[in-house]
């Protein structure tokens, strides 16, 4: 029977999470962008909704199943949703991202550089040309590690087997209508005498006869699963992997997720320990009231800067237009971009250093309490980050490597008591849940953001409150969506206890991980993450915070 009170509570939730989406695009986008570009507004709301969704599926299964083997007691088709959330997601991350990116690529690389902007039907234009061969390339990628043996799953399997057994007497006594003899996988050694339980109660006088168990002639053979008979047990089992064939959405679903699984680990890792690094260093460094001589001396650095960034911009105009008659794909180009990426960055720097000289004289510090909120923040970040390299530690690790064959138990469940000790208590269990998730996709955008200022090849998207551009939207909103299908298969692995017998379990946790030759891939990416995170600890600590780049107003040109 339907659990009505569930279904309208993950209604309502569904509801919220689309209204949340919808307040992050108004709290974050540019003024330029208010009551225009509506395309890539319903594309974030859509991505952000669908990441928070991927997320919590899992809760809403264990709700929905609770604890059940069998079928679900809540009467919610979570197996159904799941898919159709996660092929929705895909969709949206492999067609409807690129092709907005592409759209508002067109803008700008048009044909003639001095002429004026593409019109809408051109911007079109150009991102039908470029999404076609991109859905095919990746199609044919796909095509050919499905076909290429990459679409099986290896099932691990144990099968039971047991001898025949000699009940002649039994039927010679006609006592085998009467009494209860279930002998296959009966731990009972071979020869041993074991009673008869009786179906109806025994009249006055009469005991229970007992059975000496012995094999059916023919049967104590290696093909039985007992190579001997005598003294053994006699159930025997036998392990053996199966090859079993995955449907095509299944296989795309675990290429997309080993994909967003990289990202995750990369920026995931660096992120866990930049957070709250960075949160305690900003308020430790942040702004204080300055004098007015002060003010002037430190303006006139940022003038001096800033007419570099000037300079340099009309010289990077110029080699763009050139390069861009020549051809888009060689090597002066390619130069170019890049170094328009490393000045995009140093823009962004600039206007950081004179926003915190503004909030410092203007402002006197800015506002005590939005620092201090940062202060808690930071401090809150330390310990969700300490709980789960100590989670991963103790369960996480343990349960890949037993996955794996390998005969180690996890050592604690740990977070996974958390979860069940307020899976009762309403809002509180969902919220723990949601604390520990989303944590980790606020680490991959921090991770983006950090590993941005020192790599040349990543574009950096940062969101500011009111000033964020809708192209930066976009770009954050696809990190988030990919990320929530790897973030959703690490909480079927880091809580697998508290998902116990759930459809999200069956299919990352069967299915997907079981993929021959992918599946190593996943595991690789937890150790990944665990070494980012490990390395970017180590260089916060030998790099003090005003020696980073970002943290500098000096910029090589």
């Amino acid at each position: 029977m339907a659990d009505i009170g569930l279904i309208i509570t993950s209604l309502l939730f569904a509801i919220l999470v689309i209204i949340g989406a919808l307040y992050f695009v108004v709290y974050f986008q540019h003024p330029n962008d208010k009551w225009t570009a509506w395309f890539p507004k319903v594309v974030v709301i859509l991505s952000l909704s669908l990441a928070a969704w991927n997320v919590f599926l899992l809760p809403l299964d264990v709700a929905n199943q609770q604890g059940s083997t069998g079928a679900a007691t809540g009467g919610i088709p979570t197996a159904t949703l799941t898919i159709a959330f996660y092929a929705t997601s895909i969709a949206v991350v492999l067609v409807v991202m690129p092709f907005t990116v592409f759209y508002y690529e067109g803008e700008d690389a048009k044909d003639d550089p001095d002429g004026s902007s593409r019109s809408s039907a051109g911007q079109l234009g150009y991102a039908i040309k470029w999404i076609i061969p991109t859905l095919m390339m990746m199609g044919g990628i796909v095509a050919g590690m499905y076909l290429g043996g990459l679409g099986y799953a290896d099932i691990q399997t144990t099968y039971l087997q047991s001898p025949l057994f000699d009940t002649t007497d039994l039927e010679a006594e006609s006592l085998a209508g009467f009494y209860t003899f279930a002998f296959y996988c009966n731990t009972t050694a071979i020869g041993s005498t074991i009673p008869l339980t009786p179906r109806t109660p025994l009249g006055v006088n009469q005991s229970a006869p007992v059975f000496v168990v012995s094999a059916l002639t023919g049967t104590d053979k290696p093909g039985y699963g007992c190579k001997s008979l005598v003294s053994s047990p006699i159930c025997c089992s036998l392990s053996a992997t199966n090859q079993v064939v995955v449907s095509i959405g299944v296989f795309i679903v675990a290429i997309v997720t080993l994909l967003g699984w990289v990202i995750f680990a990369a920026f995931g890792g660096v992120g866990m320990a930049a957070m709250p690094y960075d949160l305690l260093q900003e308020f430790q460094h942040r702004p204080k009231p300055i004098t007015s001589a002060e003010y002037a001396e430190r303006k006139v650095k940022i003038g001096q800067q800033a007419q570099l960034l000037m300079e340099v911009c009309k010289t990077l105009s110029q080699e763009l237009k050139e390069a861009a008659r020549s051809n888009s794909f060689n090597r002066r180009y390619r130069t170019v971009k890049n170094r328009e990426r490393q000045f995009r960055k140093d823009v962004l720097i600039l206007d950081y250093h004179y926003r915190k000289l503004e909030e410092s004289y203007r402002f006197q510090g800015g506002n005590i309490l939005l620092q201090y909120i940062k202060f808690i923040c930071g401090c809150l970040s330390s310990v969700l980050t300490l709980l789960w390299l100590v989670h991963i530690g103790l369960y996480v690790i343990p349960v890949l490597l037993q996955q794996r064959g390998q005969a180690i138990n996890p050592v604690t469940p740990f977070l996974n008591d958390m979860l069940k000790m307020t899976q009762g208590i309403p809002v509180i269990g969902i919220v723990l849940y949601a604390v520990f998730t989303f944590y980790l996709l606020f680490c991959v955008l921090k991770g983006n953001a950090k590993l941005g200022m020192r790599l040349i090849f990543i574009t950096v998207h940062p969101l500011n409150v009111g000033e964020t551009l809708m192209s930066s939207l976009v770009f954050n909103a696809g990190v988030i969506l990919l990320c929530s299908l790897p973030l959703a298969q690490f909480c079927n692995i880091a809580f697998a206890d508290y998902a116990k017998y759930t459809s999200n379990q069956s299919i990352f946790g069967v299915s997907i991980a079981s993929l021959k030759g992918i599946s190593f891939g996943y595991d690789a990416c937890v150790y990944l993450m665990l070494f980012f995170c490990v390395a970017t600890f180590f260089y916060n600590m030998y790099n003090p915070y005003k020696k980073q780049k970002e943290n500098q107003l000096k910029f090589n040109w």
